[in-house]
């Protein structure tokens, strides 16, 4: 039960790092359409905040 938990919140966390880079991704390409690329800390400030989370879930 104990090694079933500890796969699942692996499972878990590599999903919310996914869709936080998926999300970081988006954002990049959004950024590059408009020829004008926001600061990287505007990028990956958002990505932390995201996987922060996702632990404390």
């Amino acid at each position: 039960n104990l090694e079933i938990k500890k796969i699942n919140d692996e499972k878990k966390a590599a999903l919310a790092a996914q869709f936080a880079a998926e999300a970081t991704l988006r954002r990049v390409h959004a950024a590059q359409k408009d020829d004008e690329m926001p600061p990287i800390e505007a990028i990956i400030t958002p990505l932390e905040a995201e996987l922060k989370l996702a632990r404390l879930e």
